[in-house]
This record gives structure tokens, sequence and C-alpha cells, in this order.
């Protein structure tokens, strides 16, 4: 399993996020445009676009759950999404 994940963004200021695998409890997608990541005591909304939030969501869960990955795998984004606002709640 990786030890990070790294999601590219069109955030200005940050152009990649990078998270701490052993410390995501649950991603859930909870709209159209949005899917959350819940760390710990920390819960992480991104906004996406140009798809549909369950091909976000399983591109997630796709490198959370690499088994011979790298230390850090990057989140493969489906053709076309990006990652538009993130806020850490």
């Amino acid at each position: 399993m990786a030890n990070f994940i790294s999601i590219e963004t069109t955030i200005t200021g940050t152009p990649t996020l990078q998270l701490n695998v052993n410390a995501i409890t649950h991603v859930a997608y909870v709209s159209a445009t949005s899917v959350v990541i819940y760390m710990g005591t920390k819960i992480l909304t991104l906004t996406v676009a140009g798809a549909t939030t369950t091909n976000f969501y399983n591109s997630v869960l796709s490198a959370i759950t690499r088994t011979n990955g790298p230390i850090l795998v990057p989140v493969n984004l489906p053709s076309g999404v990006t990652v538009t606002a993130a806020v850490v709640s």
C-alpha cells in the first residue's frame, strides 16, 4: 500500500495535494461535484470538474490501495477531470 498519494489541482498556490494514506480513514462522494476525504479529525472536501465524482472517487481509492506502488502514488485523474477547490474543516 502507498504511504502518500498526490492529487493534481488547478488551485492557485496549491498545484498538488499530498496526503498521508495512514491518516485517511474514509473517502466518500457526496454530490455530483464533491468528494470528501476524512483524515482523523480533519475533513478535506474536494470540488471536482469535468466528470462524475464517481470516476474521481475510484481513482483516489485505486491510488490508496495500490499494493506494489512507490511511497508516493499519484492519483490518475480521468481524462478531463480537474480538482478546482479544496477545503479543510
